[in-house]
């Protein structure tokens, strides 16, 4: 079913360019957003060239082994495919039913999905200070020491959920907008 509404989706550029745009963005957020405060003071120092600059964020992509393992890299890559494909599919669905007679609805494990993926990407350390947060505000935070994976949970529960989006979103993308007349 996925495959089937992959090549429906798909056959237009737009949307190819737009899945392969949303992935690159959150791969680079991931990898760059934990040297945020590196990247501001050397883009805003004058002593360093334009050509140096790009230089310095390339070589950045070169180092990020020692921030992951060959399992948080996997499921960060397998993450961020997912949500350049959910945004491309829920643009594809948007687009149709706006032209169509349906109404939009049914968004909410869309809505859910991207919002999983882009709180479950990169470090575990991320996804369980955001979760730690939280469960703070009940009193829950000590949940968080008798996790397995040590955070990976998150992940994987982003995983999960963004492929039942994209399998819902394929369901509505393959169904027709309009009733068949008999």
């Amino acid at each position: 079913m996925v495959h089937t509404a992959a090549t429906k989706v798909l056959r237009t550029p737009m949307y190819i360019l737009l899945a392969v745009l949303v992935s690159s963005f959150a791969l680079w957020a991931v990898i760059l957003l934990p040297h945020a405060a590196l990247l501001e003071d050397m883009f805003l120092s004058p002593a360093l060239s334009w050509g140096d600059k790009f230089s310095f964020v390339l070589n950045l992509f070169s180092i990020t082994h020692g921030n992951f393992t060959v399992f948080s890299f996997s499921y960060t890559v397998v993450i961020a495919l997912l949500l350049g494909l959910n945004v491309t599919w829920l643009t594809f669905y948007i687009m149709r039913a706006r032209v169509g007679v349906r109404r939009f609805s049914g968004s909410g494990w869309q809505i859910g999905g991207l919002v999983s993926g882009v709180l479950g990407m990169g470090c575990a350390a991320c996804g369980v200070a955001v979760l730690a947060a939280i469960l703070q505000l009940i009193g829950a935070a000590w949940i968080i020491t008798y996790m397995p994976l040590h955070g990976a949970e998150f992940a994987l529960l982003a995983i999960v959920i963004l492929s039942y989006s994209l399998w819902r979103l394929s369901q509505r993308i393959l169904d027709p907008l309009v009733c068949v007349v008999e």
